[in-house]
């Protein structure tokens, strides 16, 4: 799901990075979300609903919302919008069961 090339912007290469989302590894780009990175991996359900289950993706983009919440191993809740993936980042749907 990522552009390859554009007639106008030259797309550059960038520095892949290995994370981790619900255990599965994943490679991102230098830059990129926990969200952008997802979605880059055709993964665009990042959570579930507590009280119906249903499924929950990026919603405006910018950090207002939460619906893009996900867990990420010894932080805690953060927005997938607007934090940057690392090296061997760890990022959970739920931090339910994660020690």
């Amino acid at each position: 799901m990522r552009i390859q090339n554009h007639p106008i912007v030259t797309i550059s290469q960038k520095k892949q990075i290995t994370f981790y989302f619900n255990g599965q590894k994943y490679i991102g780009l230098d830059g990129d979300t926990i969200a952008t990175a997802l979605w880059a991996n055709n993964i665009t359900t990042l959570r579930r609903t507590e009280k119906n289950n249903m499924g929950r993706s990026l919603f405006c983009g910018i950090g207002n919302c939460f619906d893009c919440r996900v867990y990420i191993k010894n932080q805690g809740m953060v927005r997938a919008c607007n934090v940057p993936i690392v090296e061997e980042l760890e990022v959970f749907s739920t931090d339910r069961g994660i020690e």
